[in-house]
């Protein structure tokens, strides 16, 4: 499938129409669209001055004077048209394609100039599209961009821009990425760029092809470039084998693989011994897979239509005893087979990232042969480097034991892409009792001989976008997919590494600010610097033979469209995805930590001095992003790019100049672009982003939320919440709309404007509006549907609650924490409590600063507690780090505020707990340091103050410490938090009903169930109250009375009938129950307790959701009622529901017998 749309800006001139014919004819598409045709009529002439034959089928929209017009163009030997509709500002053909069934529409779309003419056009594209048995593509100039980073040298409409958004994310529509340009139209001056040209497309539609994407072709006769949408068919050559997990339930797996292993593999070299049995195994588990599975996809479609068509006989002539039985085979063959695939799907998911790019290979081939290796590169020996002790060096370096090897493997994640091998540590858990001998053999050579073999350490390399349309290579990050024997090398080895790592950085670390990019960081460190490091940090021989062993041994092949290329050797670099390459990398940095200490210390450089005690900053660091700050002064700035000129030389990072942005703090703008241009990198101006946050910005302007806003905006534009369940919607509010904005909430108070964009886009979502679309009926007050499972919510969270929860986590980490940079700093802005004992001193702190809004959540009520600031309370050891003072370690009042005259009297206001006593003969004594005598009221004070203080004695060798009142023992936790605020805010009001879960049932039951046992299912009679138009009150199932709630779930007579046969296959007496509560609530205290009749109650729940279904297709679908035909149906699809998620549910036979309420739990 090819589709063109171009924007031909006029295609009245011959020298257009020729270009436009050489385009079609050496792309050939299917279909093309031309907008902004500026022509009053279209006819076959015109059609055939651009279309290559006599076969091109067309419909057109004239132009409204000389603006406007589309046309599009079809191949009537591929496609059919059977509806045009002609709009004021698009044209929509319907057809079909020749050779594949089901309704396409393709709208060619010109869109307004106008902002508000542009959102009547998206309302009346929305209307077309809502026919859902339609797979649409929308294409064309849509005169708008979807981000202000789709326009250069111009300003997007943030209201044409959200308007744009909107629409697609409630369309459902997801859009096709483009590769080849960034822009899509230029001005006239050739100043301007924009991409507004774009394909849109329903997710059916995409599904039609394979990996479709948008390329822009070179741009000709006119200011906008042609895109064209095109399948990824580029072969590449076969992939290579992958061991998927599903595999791991088949029973004769075992005998294929123990079989294979023992064949007798020679060689001096057991890593190889273990490779080459690999290898071994891998043949022989495809030749099994062939044999066994063959084609899965038509395995499937085969055992569901058996299926079906068994199903549609038993509706109208009942079940006969061998239909019964051929049915039950095919469905149990179906369910194994779609759950296998799913697992398949699920694991092949995670090679999806490779985009085309024939000149992969050459890239990583041509970066190895123009390396520049120094023979003679120099060192840096510093003192200020921390070393290792000799017993924290022994440690890493003590002998391997097979348990170490077990944990590892059982630690790691079960979903991580293979390498070349083909195998995950899923394989090596199931046949460890097989393998385990040769494995541990292996990896005892490695120990003893410090060596990998050749071939024992390959990798792919896959390279994963960085951005929606890569261009470049630029564009992508390269990882590598590792062998199964060296990843579990390095992960053994990174664990021990991981327990030293920390201790070897330094804790030590705005004017100017600079934010460096280094080149391909990861790919460019040198190995002799890495060794030396590692030598100069104490870590022994042996150690730095094994990571010599690790590096020297790597070997690299390029996956191209999942094809790997021709292997080659590495010479440099630290590869991604290497479970040790994190804190190697952490290693080689810390030598810029040095260097910065050193050139600070030397005068070289002089960083910024924050706060009232100075606290000297000169960078952060986090991995390879570094931000440097420093007085501003072009001395200073030449000799940081010195100073990163040195580290190049000793490490290979190179700092990308271009990339790199140079800041001025309270600095005219002018001179900072000046200096930039100077020093040869970018000049930037406040705020910008590190780490993906907003640094300068201030955060109570609404504005700046709006990258926050528009990201979960985007993100609903790949889903159309009426086509997923409650439940799917459930886990997406909960776990994608929700955790898109934490981020930013763990860091910054929003705004209340903010959380209620955002609580609305997902309060819409879930009612399945989506996004700022057209909004389904709400049945439940959101704030009752965020509230916890206790309140009779669904335990989702208000965004509220949770942003205070996460700010007050950095009370913990501040209060519970070391003492470290940033605690530093905030003790030298606010003092020595941070403020947050709310006495903030003269001075000190900015009112809208991050921390300011940190500190204002303490005084929120919390409860019981008068304030979330008083939940905490500091348990006193030894004294050693309490202010006897200003410190609530007494009562729940500081004593500065019980004594102020003795406070007064006080020679050290600050002194801790400790300095105010000593131990004599085992006995604690207080002392004081008073400026003088006490005298009058003070004696009396301080009488009161020995009287309080009782027999109080410290704890000798004792830390002192904080805790949460909340949970002593585990210490602070942000839902609990959460809760706890919201029920303050008065968002989880209890409502009588508490919500109860079924972990046996899909989350669309339980969801069901929530709505039913609260009354807000939509029933005739219950949209009716809500002043809904329904065609009839009446029962669809029976016609003979309203329909409330109880009468479609419990009292139709067809109904009734089923939940007595119900009653009698679970040995129940159903016949006195006259109401849906009756029914729902009889039991229902039991489900928590996991006893009793705890699968009775689940299965009573499962037969409401699917009698409910079953009443909706009546209504939607014209289908005919006959719950009896569907009692055998339901029986298998709840026990497939509860055994998936219950290995204690049995088989499917002892299933089917007469119930007597047996437990599960």
């Amino acid at each position: 499938m090819k589709l063109l749309s171009l924007n031909c800006r006029g295609l009245g001139s011959d020298l257009k129409k020729n270009w436009i014919r050489r385009v079609i004819t050496k792309e050939k598409p299917d279909l093309v669209g031309f907008q902004e045709t500026k022509l009053a009529m279209w006819d076959n002439f015109q059609n055939s001055r651009v279309w290559d034959g006599d076969d091109g089928g067309y419909a057109f929209l004239s132009a409204q004077g000389n603006s406007g017009g589309l046309v599009t163009i079809w191949d009537t030997k591929l496609f059919n048209c059977t509806q045009i509709i002609q709009e004021v500002d698009f044209l929509v053909v319907i057809g079909s394609w020749l050779n594949k069934d089901g309704l396409v529409g393709f709208i060619n779309v010109y869109a307004p100039n106008s902002v508000s003419l542009r959102k009547g056009t998206w309302d009346r594209l929305q209307i077309v599209i809502a026919k859902d048995d339609i797979d649409w593509c929308i294409f064309g100039d849509f005169n708008e961009v979807r981000d202000p980073i789709e326009r250069l040298n111009s300003e997007a409409n943030l209201r044409g821009m959200r308007d744009f958004n909107n629409f697609i994310s409630s369309s459902g529509l997801i859009e096709a990425p483009l590769i080849g340009r960034k822009f899509t139209r230029i001005s006239d001056d050739g100043l301007k760029f924009s991409k507004l040209d774009r394909f849109l497309m329903t997710v059916d539609f995409s599904n039609r092809g394979r990996n479709l994407r948008a390329k822009a072709l070179d741009r000709g006769e006119s200011d906008h470039v042609p895109i064209l949408l095109e399948e990824d068919k580029a072969d590449f050559g076969p992939t290579p084998f992958k061991f998927f997990d599903s595999w791991l339930v088949e029973d004769d797996l075992r005998s294929v693989v123990e079989q294979n292993w023992k064949c007798e593999k020679i060689s001096q070299f057991p890593d190889r011994v273990f490779r080459d049995k690999l290898k071994g195994v891998k043949a022989a588990i495809k030749e099994w897979s062939k044999r066994k599975f063959g084609n899965l996809d038509s395995q499937i479609e085969e055992a569901k239509s058996e299926s079906n068509k068994l199903e549609k006989k038993a509706e109208s002539e009942g079940w006969s005893d061998t239909d019964k039985d051929r049915w039950l085979s095919q469905r149990k063959q179906f369910m194994e087979l779609d759950q296998r695939r799913s697992e398949m799907r699920k694991q092949k998911a995670k090679l999806k990232w490779l985009s085309e790019g024939d000149e992969n290979s050459k890239f990583f081939h041509a970066a190895i042969k123009k390396r520049e290796r120094r023979n003679d590169r120099p060192k840096l020996r510093s003192e200020k480097l921390k070393k290792l002790s000799l017993e924290e060096a022994e440690t890493l370096e003590r002998p391997l034991e097979e348990v170490e090897v077990w944990n590892a493997i059982k630690s790691s994640g079960k979903n991580k892409a293979p390498g070349p091998d083909g195998f995950s540590f899923n394989f090596l858990k199931k046949f460890w009792d097989i393998i385990k001998v040769d494995l541990m053999a292996a990896l005892h050579w490695f120990w003893d001989s410090e060596r990998i073999s050749l071939g024992c350490n390959s990798s792919f390399i896959t390279l994963i976008p960085k951005i929606l349309s890569p261009e470049g290579l630029g564009d992508y990050r390269p990882i590598s997919l590792i062998g199964v024997y060296y990843k579990l090398v390095a992960v053994i080895l990174a664990e021990r590494l991981k327990k030293v790592v920390d201790y070897i950085r330094h804790k030590k670390r705005i004017g100017l600010v600079f934010k460096v990019d280094f080149e391909k960081a990861y790919d460019s460190v040198e190995w002799n610097f890495l060794l030396d490091c590692l030598g100069n940090m104490g870590f022994g021989q042996k150690w730095r033979r094994w990571i010599e062993a690790c590096l020297r041994s790597s070997t690299l092949s390029v996956l191209v469209n999942g094809s790997p290329t021709k292997e080659f050797e590495m010479g440099r670099g630290l590869r991604q995805g290497d479970p040790l390459a994190p804190f190697l990398f952490l290693i080689v940095a810390e030598n810029l930590n040095v260097l910065m200490e050193e050139a600070c210390e030397k005068g070289v450089f002089e960083g910024l001095r924050i706060g009232n005690e100075g606290v000297m900053i000169s960078h952060l660091q986090y991995a390879d992003d570094v931000i440097f700050f420093g007085k501003w002064s072009k001395v200073n700035l030449k000799n940081l790019i010195k100073i990163l000129e040195c580290f190049r030389l000793l490490s290979g990072l190179k700092i990308n100049l271009r990339k790199s942005k140079l800041f001025g703090m309270g600095i005219n703008e002018q001179e900072v672009r000046d200096w930039a241009r100077e020093m040869g990198c970018e000049g930037g101006i406040l705020p910008f982003v590190y780490l993906g946050l907003p640094v300068g910005a201030s955060m109570s302007n609404i504005k700046n939320w709006a990258p926050v806003v528009e990201k979960v905006k985007k993100k609903l534009g790949s889903w159309k919440a009426k086509w997923i369940s409650f439940g799917g919607r459930l886990t997406l509010v909960k776990s994608v709309l929700g955790s898109l904005s934490l981020y930013f909430l763990s860091l910054f108070r929003a705004p209340r404007g903010v959380i209620g964009e955002l609580e609305k886009i997902r309060n819409r979502f879930f009612w399945g509006g989506g996004e700022l679309g057209k909004s389904s009926l709400v049945w439940v007050k959101w704030d009752k549907v965020v509230s916890s499972f206790e309140k009779g919510g669904l335990d989702i969270g208000d965004l509220s609650s949770m942003n205070h929860a996460l700010l007050g986590k950095w009370w913990w980490w501040f209060l519970s924490g070391e003492n470290c940079l940033w605690t530093s700093v905030i003790k030298s802005i606010y003092g020595l409590s941070g403020g947050l004992d709310g006495r903030v001193e003269r001075g000190r702190g900015v009112g809208g600063s991050v921390w300011s809004n940190i500190i204002r959540v303490g005084g929120i009520p919390f409860g019981d507690i008068p304030s979330f600031a008083d939940s905490f309370r500091i348990k006193v050891g030894g004294g050693d780090n309490t202010r006897f003072w200003d410190e609530k370690w007494l009562s729940d009042t500081v004593l500065a505020e019980k004594f102020p005259r003795l406070l007064r009297l006080e020679s050290k206001v600050d002194a801790k707990v400790s300095e105010r006593g000593r131990w004599i003969d085992n006995r604690w004594e207080w002392s004081w340091s008073w400026r003088r005598e006490p005298r009058g009221r003070e004696i009396g004070e301080l009488g009161s103050l020995v009287h309080l203080l009782g027999n109080w004695e410290p704890e000798r060798d004792k830390l002192d410490y904080w805790e949460w009142k909340l949970d002593v023992e585990k210490g602070y936790s942000v839902k609990v938090c959460r809760d706890r605020f919201a029920e303050c805010r008065g968002v989880s009001t209890p409502s009588g009903v508490k919500t109860l879960w079924s972990k046996l049932l899909p989350k669309k039951v339980n969801v069901h169930m929530w709505r039913a046992r609260l009354g807000r299912l939509p029933s005739r009679e219950a949209l009716d109250e809500k002043g809904i138009d329904v065609d009839s009150l009446l029962c669809p199932r029976c016609g003979e009375v309203v329909e409330s709630l109880d009468h479609a779930l419990v009292n139709c007579r067809e109904v009734k009938n089923f939940w007595t046969r119900i009653g009698k296959w679970w040995n129940k007496n159903l016949a006195g129950i006259g109401s849906l509560s009756q029914l729902i609530e009889e039991d229902a205290d039991m489900l928590e307790s996991h006893k009793g009749r705890y699968l009775w109650i689940s299965v009573k729940w499962a037969v409401l959701y699917l009698i409910w279904q079953d009443r909706n297709n009546i209504v939607f679908k014209n289908t005919t009622s006959n719950l009896g035909s569907y009692f055998f149906i339901w029986q298998r699809q709840i026990f497939e529901w509860m055994s998936s998620r219950s290995p204690r549910i049995g088989d499917w036979f002892k299933w089917l017998e007469v119930h007597h309420g047996d437990s599960v739990g």
